[in-house]
């Protein structure tokens, strides 16, 4: 995969904001993103945190017009291309390390835990129980 990554002067993640879209974390858009490359993506999931003309170019419909648009913009801009796969890569690093997002996923397991176990005490529970 890194060879492939090196070779592209543009990554996209193709797609638009929709029910699937929004719940699905795509799991190349990390590696695109610490690659330096600048990333054309849907303005869903990730792409809501990532600052659109900054950090990444986002698309609203996610159309193969629009993305084509992305793509020209970027072709003829270089140094748009360098300060995205800049800011892109700063973004991963950042946001999209494993010891972060680990972090992460055990404090709302122990929100949801600690949740559970003030309704469970309380008696509305609905774990079932045996009859």
């Amino acid at each position: 995969m890194p060879e492939i990554l090196g070779a592209a002067d543009v990554l996209v993640q193709p797609g638009g904001p929709s029910p699937f879209n929004d719940y699905r974390f795509p799991s190349k858009l990390p590696e695109y993103l610490a690659s330096g490359r600048p990333v054309v993506l849907p303005r869903t999931n990730v792409g809501l945190e990532l600052r659109d003309g900054e950090e990444a170019l986002l698309l609203e419909r996610g159309d193969a017009p629009e993305i084509a648009a992305a793509v020209a913009r970027l072709a003829a801009d270089p140094a748009l291309r360098a300060r995205l796969g800049e800011a892109g890569r700063a973004f991963a690093l950042r946001e999209l390390r494993w010891t972060t997002t680990v972090d992460r996923v055990q404090e709302l397991y122990r929100e949801i835990a600690a949740s559970e176990g003030r309704r469970f005490r309380r008696g509305r529970s609905t774990v079932p129980t045996r009859p």
